[in-house]
C-alpha cells in the first residue's frame, strides 16, 4: 500500500465519517510507478481493511471490488473469496458497512472502451440485459446473507491464474478472459 494512499487520508482524519475503499488486485509496479503485473490476493483485502481501521478508526465501505472476465467460474471464485475476506475483517472487529461489486451493468471503461467485462449483468447492443452466472451466485449470497460452506469449498478448489500482467496492459494475458467485446 503506497504512501499516496495514506497521505491523502491522513489529511482528512477527523473530517470524514467513513472511508470508501476500492480493491481489485495486488499490483506490482516498476521504479517509474507503472503496473507491470497483478496478482489476485483476497487476503490483501482483509489486511487492507484492518490496516485502514486501525489507522483511522472510521467505518469502511468497500465501494468497488471486481474482476474483468467473462470466465464466470473465475469471477465467482473471486467474488466468494473477497466476500470471505470481508467477513474475516468483520470478525476481527472492522466496521465494514457496505460491499459493492464493480460493476452491476456492463459498460464503457474510460480508456478501455467495452473491453473489460467487470459486470454482473451483460448489456447487448440492443440494451437487452442478461444476468450472468456470477450475478446468480451473488444474489444467493445476498438473499441468504451468508456464504455457504459449499460455496467456500468450491471456491477453495478452484485455481487462480497466478501472477499476470495488469488487465489494463493486455487483457489477453488473463486466462479465460475470452473476447472482451460488447455482446
Amino acid at each position: 500500500r503506497g504512501a499516496l494512499f495514506y497521505d491523502v487520508l491522513d489529511e482528512l482524519v477527523g473530517a470524514v465519517d467513513f472511508v470508501g475503499l476500492d480493491y481489485y488486485t495486488m499490483n506490482y509496479v516498476d521504479g517509474g510507478g507503472q503496473v507491470v503485473a497483478s496478482e489476485i490476493d483476497s487476503k490483501g483485502l482483509t489486511d487492507t481493511l484492518l490496516e485502514v481501521w486501525l489507522r483511522y478508526r472510521v467505518p469502511i465501505a468497500v465501494t468497488e471490488n471486481g474482476f474483468p472476465t467473462r470466465n464466470h467460474s473465475l469471477k465467482t471464485k473471486y467474488l466468494v473469496d473477497h466476500l470471505v475476506a470481508v467477513a474475516k475483517a468483520l470478525e476481527a472487529g472492522v466496521p465494514v458497512f457496505a460491499y459493492n461489486w464493480w460493476s452491476f451493468l456492463h459498460g464503457y471503461e474510460w480508456g478501455y472502451e467495452y473491453k473489460p467485462f467487470f459486470a454482473l449483468v451483460d448489456v447487448a447492443q440492443d440494451y437487452t440485459r442478461t444476468p450472468t452466472p456470477t450475478a446468480e451466485e451473488y444474489s444467493k449470497i445476498a438473499q441468504s446473507r451468508l456464504i455457504s460452506v459449499e460455496q467456500q469449498e468450491w471456491a477453495l478448489s478452484q485455481p487462480y491464474p497466478g501472477v499476470m500482467r495488469d488487465w489494463r496492459l493486455d487483457a489477453e494475458t488473463f486466462p479465460g478472459l475470452g473476447a472482451q467485446t460488447r455482446a
